[in-house]
């Protein structure tokens, strides 16, 4: 048996060899060395490590359902300052793009992804969400002012300040009880290209479900019926914010974005992250040279990658139950069909759609 350390080198080494493989066009390869990769980084864990418990999972979310079954106000204010913009969803579903945008706006600084409530979660509220029904209003209103107090401290003189912490998802029910006002802003993106990019991204041991594609669609499945719950409690106060459309067409993203967080429209020139000011236009979110290549690789991929009929286990659709309204279901056998050439192939075209690191949207322009 080979030791853990050997196995998490091993691990590395298929991730460097899988964008060679994937870049000379050997894309069956290219998804069996991030299999590779994937399945070296759970066994590294040892013994009862990495795993994925689906059924954990779904007893977590119907918990987090049942707790939170009703939009409830705290019994006190917790204070005249509003809290912070959250920006939740999927793990590379374009909340780094959202909170870039963001911070483009004077009054606006960006807080990164902020432990701050994980950290209570694990802590002094577990086991969440159960200790929710021990919790008194100056518990609550005592949390709310030490969470503000952390962000003063961080950002002094901050207006407003974005909390990207893409899990947050699953907190929205805590938070809109610590902050009854609180925005949220949802990101989404296509479910397939979504799941894929996780899966490829070879994410560590503290995400065990990111190394198994059948694992990350059920992730996804039990992230889409939280969300649903969330919506049918707080819809006014969550905004989606889909990332395809978004980077084929900006500025009414950005224009509803703005408007759903309280901030102007400024005349007097565009929104652009602050960080990325010089960047070169042509990487630019709506530029012609950048998104109609984006779109298109999208386009010529999806039909092929809609059922995961190769792969072994369960014969169910990868994201079954969660492709978009207006998305006909993949015919059975239809060409690209296995699993590695569907996977791989999806994968290319959603490396060809990474979140841009600018965007630029001239509120001049027609």
């Amino acid at each position: 048996m080979r030791p853990q350390g050997c196995r998490r080198r091993t691990g590395r080494a298929w991730v460097l060899l899988a964008p060679a493989l994937e870049k000379a066009g050997a894309y069956d390869q290219a998804f069996a060395a991030i299999e590779e990769a994937n399945r070296e980084s759970r066994l590294s864990a040892g013994p009862g490590g990495a795993r994925y418990d689906r059924d954990r999972h779904e007893q977590f979310v119907d918990a987090l359902i049942a707790t939170f079954s009703t939009a409830q106000r705290p019994h006190e204010p917790t204070g005249s300052v509003a809290g912070p913009v959250f920006v939740c969803g999927m793990f590379r579903s374009g909340s780094t793009l959202i909170e870039q945008v963001l911070a483009g706006h004077p009054r606006v600084v960006a807080g990164g992804e902020i432990d701050f409530l994980p950290t209570a979660v694990r802590t002094e509220l577990a086991p969440f969400p159960a200790s929710m029904s021990r919790m008194t209003p100056r518990h609550i209103a005592d949390l709310a002012a030490r969470y503000l107090g952390m962000l003063a401290r961080l950002h002094p003189g901050a207006d407003l300040v974005v909390d990207k912490r893409p899990d947050n998802f699953l907190h929205i029910g805590l938070i809109k009880t610590l902050f009854p006002d609180a925005r949220i802003v949802h990101t989404t993106r296509d479910p397939l290209d979504n799941c894929l990019s996780v899966y490829f991204l070879h994410l560590d041991h503290g995400m065990p479900y990111a190394l198994d594609l059948m694992d990350v669609g059920h992730y996804y499945r039990q992230y889409r019926r939280l969300m649903a719950h969330w919506k049918s409690l707080y819809g006014d106060d969550i905004l989606d914010v889909d990332y395809d459309a978004f980077v084929r067409e900006p500025r009414p993203a950005v224009e509803r974005l703005l408007e759903f967080c309280g901030l102007d429209w400024r005349s007097s020139g565009p929104v652009v992250p602050r960080n990325e000011r010089r960047q070169d236009s042509s990487r630019v979110a709506g530029s012609p040279a950048a998104v109609p290549a984006r779109v298109r690789a999208l386009a010529q991929f999806r039909p092929a990658a809609r059922t995961a009929g190769g792969i072994p286990g369960p014969s169910q659709s990868l994201c079954d139950g969660v492709r978009r309204p207006d998305e006909p279901a993949a015919r059975p056998g239809a060409p690209g069909a296995s699993a590695s050439r569907w996977a791989a192939r999806a994968q290319v075209a959603s490396s060809s759609v990474m979140p841009p690191t600018s965007c630029v949207v001239n509120s001049t322009s027609q």
